[in-house]
């Protein structure tokens, strides 16, 4: 996957490039198929906002484009919760893909996990 990793007039170190790199690698379980990852990184100016440091990832790949904005006392805890919520998102859509995919699974006798319960008559 290629990653973009960008700050508006804000510095980004090393540690968090491996950080974002390294974080945003996990989400390939979910989705297998991501093309490419933008990462920009930007900071409040407003002095009474606790949580200045912003992060806004989009993933896009296989047709699909999912975006993730968080924002945290530092860098590290915002890249923390967009990738909590990015995985959230992945994860609802993997199962709206595969449901699409499989529509009447849930019909079939066969595949269907109560299916071969047995009722006890008396």
């Amino acid at each position: 996957m290629d990653v973009t990793i960008t700050g508006r007039k804000v510095k980004v170190s090393d540690s968090v490039r491996d950080a974002i790199e390294r974080k945003i690698g996990t989400l390939d379980r979910f989705v297998s198929d991501l093309d490419r990852a933008e990462v920009v990184f930007s900071e409040e100016k407003n002095p009474r906002i606790a949580e200045r440091e912003r992060v806004e990832i989009t993933l896009v790949g296989h047709g699909h484009q999912v975006r993730a904005v968080a924002a945290g006392t530092d860098q590290h805890q915002a890249i923390d919760l967009a990738v909590e919520k990015l995985g959230k998102q992945l994860r609802k859509l993997k199962t709206r893909v595969a449901r699409q995919h499989r529509p009447n699974l849930h019909r079939d006798e066969n595949h269907h996990p109560l299916a071969s319960l047995e009722y006890e008559t008396d």
